[in-house]
């Protein structure tokens, strides 16, 4: 399956030359209802069966799109950042689920496979937009303050999807952090949709460094403005040209 993380260009470059990427630790996840969508009885202590998970289980947490403009502005330094396209197996990964109240355990005993399943993958609804993948894994070695899983054949990368304000000139820091990948993933930028209010790809995005501009923005700039005495059949040319 393929899935998507975004981050900032620096944690990126800085993932993809170590070939890793971060595990999100459950108490520094920025949703405060993180692992709260389940209410107990009273014969549960809630908080103590999250702690007692959050110390030793993290996160690896992705979307199943990079063309959402909201999670290249949260996620990605306002798309300014990286995209990282991964592959890895089915059966490792598992759907967030969004509910707009909790589920209500009413003893111990409801706490059942299924249960624990609702508990560990379920979000509130307001999380909806960044249709989430996600998968759990150990919190065993640790690189300083933070625990990272490694690239290998759980977790391949393949694309490398720069921001629409990612500078074209900065092109050469993603082949520097690439030296040594004996696959190497696709890379390509990005650039608004003309015709929905999707991210999409600009095929001329890295094509000629030289003549990239200065200041990156996400318009589409290889088609010039129609002027207001231009007849409908140049505007309708134009438009297509855009597109």
């Amino acid at each position: 399956m393929r899935v998507y993380k975004f981050l900032s260009a620096k944690d990126a470059l800085r993932d993809i030359s170590e070939r890793r990427i971060k595990i999100s630790e459950i108490g520094d996840m920025n949703d405060p209802f993180e692992l709260l969508t389940i209410e107990t009885s009273t014969l549960m202590d809630r908080t103590a069966a999250i702690e007692t998970f959050a110390r030793r289980f993290g996160a690896l947490c992705f979307s199943r799109s990079w063309k959402s403009p909201l999670l290249w502005a949260h996620y990605a330094d306002k798309h300014r950042g990286i995209c990282l396209g991964l592959d890895i197996a089915d059966d490792y990964v598992s759907e967030i689920s969004y509910v707009n109240k909790p589920s209500q355990l009413q003893q111990d005993n409801d706490l059942n496979l299924e249960a624990a399943r609702r508990w560990v993958f379920s979000k509130i609804d307001a999380w909806r937009y960044e249709d989430e993948i996600r998968v759990y894994t150990t919190l065993d070695e640790r690189d300083g303050p933070f625990c990272f899983y490694g690239f290998g054949d759980a977790l391949q990368l393949r694309e490398i999807i720069a921001g629409c304000r990612f500078p074209s000139a900065e092109r050469p820091t993603i082949d520097a952090a690439l030296r040594g990948y004996s696959v190497v993933p696709t890379v390509l930028k990005t650039r608004l949709s003309m015709n929905s209010f999707d991210i999409i790809r600009d095929p001329d995005g890295f094509l000629d460094l030289t003549t990239a501009p200065k200041n990156e923005h996400c318009r589409d700039t290889s088609t010039r403005a129609v002027s207001l005495d231009d007849d409908s059949s140049q505007a309708s040319e134009q438009t297509a040209r855009g597109t």
